[in-house]
């Protein structure tokens, strides 16, 4: 057994299994024998294999990138068909789905020359901007490991460090700040564009989510190269006393790139929390108003939520599965989620004030129905992790509702 520790790494998560693969006449004298690994998941284990969620078994290939939860990532090798240098890199043939890039042959990702560089990102200076388009692009790709753009923008930096000049690498620094912020504010700009308020929740999530998707993947890369770059950019730029007179703005190419990395950050997290509370404020109020035990005379639908609650839960746990999706670190979707509960537990309490005001309203009848629908919502946080953050935000909300839904002779007592 190989053991493994994280908080989203199951005690069974997946098995690794050598298995028999045969070609030819099935008589074994005259068909040629191959042993290949296949991976197995376990139920609701968190896996991907160059990029793309697993849930059934899947044969692995020598060079494919196995995820196993959000902290783990492997490269499968097999020795015994294929030596390093001929691995073939699965995850990363996206990039040949341009023609352009292929027919030229100017760069693509290959194995370094030495054990420190096992992987570059060559290019040619005056293929930099086409270059830049495609890893752009890999964005909007659901068939990769979604930060595959941090990871070949990194490389590219990299090689521009080391083989061009250094005003080549500070003017790509500023070419990648500048592109990325201007994708960001274009997609955000586009989701407040469609997305109308008085949209029927479920709908307004079915348009808000391919939306959010790009916003939340660049959130992501962008998070992986600040991290990066802050320990490791000074080692890539040289003096910059070189630079002539008209080639301020290049003096300052670093800290661009970092204040540009942190403010996209920080610029689509908010946008991302405004537009899902949007979605939330008119979905939440059923909370408050659906009664959670219509189905307890039948037995056939014992246990299900009405409908309505369902599609709160769903709003909650369509946001965390793209999160996951996208490659979040588990820290910004916690912070993530707080922020959305805290803006439930306020919207929620608010609306509970209300609706007592004239004091027909605080019944207990209508307390042990709201227990109900919260006590729905939070088996899904705690389900998939986020009891803590449910429980330390909606905490004003669960005490009035626990106090409402307490019997007014106990009250008494």
């Amino acid at each position: 057994d190989i053991s493994l520790v994280a908080p989203d790494v199951l005690p069974h998560h997946c098995i690794l299994s050598k298995k028999v693969e045969t070609s030819g006449n099935v008589d074994l004298d005259e068909c040629e024998v191959n042993f290949v690994v296949y991976l197995e998941p376990y139920k609701d284990a968190l896996i991907r294999v160059n990029g793309v969620s697993v849930v059934t078994p899947i044969k692995l290939t020598p060079g494919d990138l196995v995820s196993l939860g959000e902290y783990y990532v492997f490269m499968f090798k097999d020795p015994t068909h294929t030596l390093d240098k001929e691995l073939k890199l699965h995850w990363l043939d996206v990039l040949q789905k341009s023609h352009a890039l292929h027919k030229d042959g100017d760069y693509s990702v290959v194995n370094g020359d030495d054990q420190t560089d096992k992987i570059r990102f060559p290019y040619k200076v005056a293929d930099e901007e086409r270059m830049l388009q495609v890893v752009m692009g890999l964005v909007d790709e659901d068939d990769i490991y979604p930060l595959t753009p941090a990871y070949l923008l990194l490389l590219a930096v990299k090689h521009s460090a080391t083989h061009h000049t250094d005003t080549q690498t500070r003017q790509l620094l500023l070419r990648i700040a500048n592109a990325i912020q201007t994708i960001v504010w274009e997609k955000t700009s586009d989701m407040s564009n469609t997305i109308d308020k008085d949209t029927a929740p479920s709908k307004a999530l079915l348009e808000l989510l391919p939306q959010l998707r790009p916003v939340i993947c660049w959130m992501a890369n962008c998070l992986e190269m600040l991290h990066y770059l802050q320990a490791n950019l000074s080692r890539y730029l040289g003096n910059a006393s070189h630079l002539s007179g008209g080639e301020e703005a290049l003096l300052s190419a670093d800290e661009e790139m970092l204040i540009c990395l942190e403010e996209v950050v920080m610029y689509s997290f908010q946008q991302t929390v405004y537009h899902l509370t949007k979605v939330l404020y008119v979905a939440l109020p059923v909370i408050l108003d659906t009664n959670p035990f219509q189905f307890e005379d039948d037995d056939d639908q014992a246990g299900k939520h009405p409908q309505e609650v369902d599609m709160v839960v769903g709003i909650f746990n369509s946001t965390h599965f793209l999160l996951r999706g996208c490659g979040v670190h588990e820290d910004i979707s916690r912070q993530l989620f707080a922020y959305l509960f805290f803006f439930a537990n306020a919207s929620l309490f608010n609306t509970l004030m209300e609706r007592g005001a004239g004091g027909k309203f605080y019944r207990w009848a209508k307390g042990a129905q709201i227990r109900g629908n919260l006590d729905a919502l939070e088996a899904w946080a705690s389900q998939v992790g986020l009891q803590d953050e449910y429980v330390h935000y909606l905490q004003r909300l669960s005490t009035a509702v626990d106090l409402l839904a307490t019997p007014k002779v106990q009250l008494l007592q």
